[in-house]
């Protein structure tokens, strides 16, 4: 029987022939005592040491150990960046210029792939050197089946995987060492599946948001330059035209209107349009800075006193038509003394509109909806008296340029009652913003307000706003009974919230936050002599026509017109549209002055956009928009992957820390040292007879012979002064005696 020792000389050497230790032949050769000092024994111990702890992991296994460590942190930091910046900017707030150009540039997936695949690169490499450093301790510490030893020996060099000490390690499992050393080859090969799934894994935290984009600088045209160049179109076809689309727009509200039991006034509106963009540029737009236009909309409205009224019977006899000169005390509503006398003044012709119709043809049926007021929209003439001069713009500073328009609401019993209007003594009773007319005995006829809009040229500002992108502009919906303009109303901001300056509001209505704007230093803008002269154009092309019917006849395509149907002239109905809106905004608020300023708002838009296409008075402006991004919204894919990467860190670390302390005689990475280990006389038939044998049959011949039932490992032994494969023979004595062990070798032997 070869006798065995404990292995203690951790580095792998020859000895020379004598068999005389290294270090004993070295202190003979220098004429030293075999008992030299402890201290020269101790460092020269230290020092070979040193030099095993550092070549038995490798040259190879520090640097997949240290190289991908480094890879996998870098990794982790990118996709911890990557996903860091995703919750910054869904908040609002500005992530770094890196993570803007990766995720607009759509390279976020490309970053996952990359890093997934670093990652899971560096793990394989690293859980090859855990497969060896396992293999390694079931030969020293836990044992192998014989049959195994070789498979087990090899993966110290190879590392191919844990799959491939799997089925050795679960055979030696019956013990506490082999168990654990079982438990870490089941997490390693799990931490080798689950990284293939790392793309996929991280992937699934990724969402579609729209988020705020890069600051662009674009050049974009607001204006006709002052060369004589122009479009002009014509102004009666604004109110017989839908708005191609209800353009968003910036605005700012100073709050400053005024007040009192007999009037009501928008206050100083002033609404920026936004030049040169198609629908999605300005939905998605967030932040514009430079040139632009802005209109300051304000409008009131108050009772009229009448001066002079006479009611009368048109051309057709079948429609009444009122002569007024109507007034406005607005002195009495300015601060100080200086303008407390001053009058608003005007004079109306307006037809009164009628719910009805008179057609020869019985068949035809007017259509009409009934819950519409019979209005009458009254454009007077542009008023630029003396009396405005106590109301002056703000932010101009220039004097207002009002149009009067009067609103008057028919009563049907004009109509169904016999009124002789010959000689009608008109009375006069005030309530609110309406002026009451009745007939001498006492059957109301019309009421009436005065308001006036302002329709002051606009000017080119240097603005800079802010708002947070909408899903789409608002549309004119029929709901199966009537026009929906309940989203154009939110646009608008009706009904008029307290906060009107909130940012929460401006987000509610979709509409761009006018934070600053100054007065361009651009004298004359050529784009008033189209657009804006359209819009004048058409207040005052109904002056000769007796005013605007807001009556709805266009739902079916009848056309409602003050004037009998009979005659060939024109007929003055606005788009369905327009009158809508007006009617629903004045019936949902009461506030005529918000009807009459979103009316003619809405004009000034359409004739702006009209003309766009040939603007050609060009500026730079920043503008930065909401962008279409796949950006990880959530931290569950995240947190699985960073967790398997731990748990794989813990393995690794552990591992290795094992295989340093607790084995001695293998090195990792050196396949002659692992073939060379296997081969002992204990297997020397085995390795005679295997050169054409598969495992199988290798382990069939062992188990058959007995053989297998014997764990073996790594052992030096004294005889041969070699590190290789022999039985644990202590086992062995007690289980079968000596001259079993002996035997376990001899494939086919006769026992």
């Amino acid at each position: 029987m070869s006798n065995y020792i404990k292995i203690t000389d951790v580095e792998l050497t020859d000895r020379p022939s004598g068999g005389a230790p290294r270090q004993a032949q070295k202190l003979a050769r220098n004429g030293a005592a075999p008992g030299a000092s402890a201290s020269s024994e101790q460092q020269s111990t230290h020092e070979v040491r040193t030099k095993r702890w550092w070549s038995r992991m490798g040259k190879k296994g520090w640097l997949i150990l240290a190289l991908g460590m480094v890879v996998i942190i870098i990794s982790c930091t990118a996709l911890a960046l990557l996903w860091n910046g995703a919750v910054i900017a869904v908040s609002g707030k500005e992530p770094t210029e890196l993570w803007k150009a990766v995720v607009f540039n759509d390279w976020a997936p490309t970053v996952i792939t990359i890093c997934s695949a670093a990652i899971r690169t560096s793990m394989m490499l690293q859980v090859g050197l855990i497969t060896a450093a396992i293999s390694a301790l079931m030969l020293e510490s836990s044992r192998v089946s014989l049959a195994d030893a070789a498979v087990v020996s090899i993966e110290r060099a190879a590392s191919t995987g844990p799959f491939a000490i799997f089925f050795p390690a679960a055979r030696q499992g019956n013990n506490l060492p082999g168990l654990y050393h079982l438990l870490f080859v089941i997490a390693a090969l799990g931490i080798m599946v689950t990284s293939t799934f790392f793309s996929t894994i991280l992937l699934s935290d990724f969402r579609t948001l729209s988020i705020s984009g890069p600051a662009t600088n674009i050049t974009v045209s607001v204006a006709f330059r002052n060369d004589g160049t122009e479009l002009r179109g014509s102004g009666v076809s604004l109110f017989k035209s839908s708005p191609a689309t209800y353009w968003r727009y910036g605005e700012w509200d100073d709050g400053g209107a005024l007040s009192g039991p007999d009037i009501v006034d928008t206050g100083n509106v002033y609404r920026a349009l936004l030049p040169s963009m198609n629908a999605t540029a300005r939905t998605t737009l967030e932040y514009y800075n430079g040139p632009v236009i802005i209109a300051n909309s304000r409008t009131f409205c108050s009772a009229p006193d009448f001066e002079t009224l006479e009611v009368y019977n048109t051309d057709s006899d079948d429609l009444f038509e009122v002569k007024v000169d109507a007034s406005i005390p607005i002195g009495k509503h300015l601060e100080g003394d200086t303008y407390k006398d001053a009058v608003f003044q005007m004079r109306f012709n307006c037809r009164l509109a009628r719910i009805g119709g008179h057609y020869e043809d019985k068949s035809r049926k007017p259509i009409y909806d009934n819950h519409l007021w019979p209005l009458t929209f009254c454009p007077g003439r542009t008023w630029d008296g003396d009396g405005f001069k106590g109301l002056s713009e703000p932010v101009k500073g220039t004097e207002y340029m009002f149009h009067g328009i009067l609103v008057v609401n028919s009563s049907q019993t004009i109509y169904e009652q016999s009124v002789d209007v010959d000689n009608l003594s008109p009375v006069h009773e005030k309530g609110g913003v309406w002026t009451s007319i009745k007939d001498n005995s006492s059957f109301p006829l019309f009421n009436a307000s005065l308001c006036f809009t302002n329709v002051a040229e606009p000017a080119v500002y240097n603005a800079t706003m802010r708002g947070q992108p909408i899903l789409q502009e608002p549309e004119f919906n029929w709901n199966s009974i009537k026009w929906n303009t309940s989203s154009i109303r939110r646009q608008l901001g009706i009904p008029r919230h307290a906060a009107r300056s909130s940012t929460a509001l401006f987000t509610e209505r979709g509409i761009m936050q006018l934070i600053s704007f100054t007065l361009s230093s651009e004298k004359k803008l050529w784009w008033t002599v189209s657009a804006h002269g359209v819009l004048m154009e058409s207040l005052s092309a109904t002056l000769e026509t007796r005013g605007w019917n807001m009556l709805n006849g266009a739902y079916l395509g009848e056309t409602w017109s003050t004037r009998s149907p009979e005659h060939e002239q024109e007929q003055w109905t606005p788009h369905s549209a327009h009158v809508t809106l007006f009617q629903d905004i004045l019936q949902t608020t009461g506030d005529l002055s918000r009807a009459v300023q979103a009316m003619v708002a809405r004009l000034h838009q359409m004739a702006y956009y009209e003309s766009e296409n040939g603007y050609n008075l060009e500026y730079p402006v920043t503008t930065v928009s909401s962008r279409s991004t796949y950006i990880p919204l959530r931290w569950t894919g995240f947190g699985i992957v960073q967790g398997v990467i731990a748990l794989h860190l813990v393995l690794l670390l552990t591992a290795m820390m094992l295989f340093l302390t607790r084995t001695q005689a293998s090195s990792l990475g050196n396949a002659w040292q692992t073939v060379a280990q296997v081969v002992s006389p204990h297997t020397k038939e085995i390795v005679d007879k295997a050169d054409r044998l598969m495992d199988g049959e290798v382990r069939e011949r062992t188990v058959s012979t007995g053989a297998d039932v014997f764990s073996v490992g790594i052992r030096h032994s004294a005889d041969t002064s070699r590190v290789e494969i022999r039985p644990a023979a202590g086992r062995a004595r007690r289980l079968l005696g000596r001259d079993r062990v002996c035997r376990i070798v001899t494939i086919g032997a006769s026992t």
